[in-house]
């Protein structure tokens, strides 16, 4: 993730996050095989080891600050685990249901991709609310059985998301199979 951020930032701000560094060397992420990437301070490149050390002082002030377009930078690689792992979860929690899914050809990130947009659609903003969402939906998605109570608790999720999953998971129970 701190390649993402040193990409995000200008010269200068790749300079004040290295410091007294030179040189960084981290892991590129989601390489199929561990690759490095060699970042540079713009400020220290053109120094020898030797020039470094002598000219090494601490800062005394607040040199870094993390600014909104850093915290962007993350948002891409969060979301990417975030879907990763609620793809996992589902499979262990509704095995049966990703199974019919799955059978019937449904290509399953793209699932999770498509799905998540309709529930943020629906009002359900926090990853916790999308995932018990997905949750409660999944058995009827699974088994195309008609929605109609689950379509009316979405229609008004947008007002109160916590009270319509509520609804939602107690449906989700009252249908499920003794």
């Amino acid at each position: 993730m701190l390649l993402q951020m040193i990409n995000a930032s200008t010269p200068q701000e790749t300079a004040w996050l290295l410091g007294p560094y030179a040189y960084l060397i981290i892991p590129v992420p989601f390489s199929l095989e561990t690759s490095w990437a060699l970042v540079s301070n713009p400020d220290l490149e053109r120094l020898s080891m030797v020039e470094l050390a002598m000219e090494y002082e601490p800062r005394q002030e607040i040199w870094w600050q993390v600014s909104q377009k850093h915290l962007d930078a993350f948002q891409q690689v969060l979301e990417t685990i975030y879907r990763r792992n609620l793809l996992v979860w589902l499979w262990e929690e509704q095995s049966d249901h990703m199974r019919s899914l799955y059978g019937d050809g449904v290509e399953l990130k793209i699932f999770i991709d498509d799905m998540i947009g309709k529930i943020r659609n629906w009002g359900f903003a926090t990853h916790e609310q999308q995932s018990r969402c997905l949750a409660a939906l999944l058995p009827v998605i699974a088994a195309k059985a008609p929605a109609e109570e689950e379509r009316r608790i979405l229609s008004v999720a947008e007002k109160d998301p916590d009270a319509a999953l509520r609804q939602l998971e107690s449906l989700a129970l009252r249908r499920k199979p003794a």
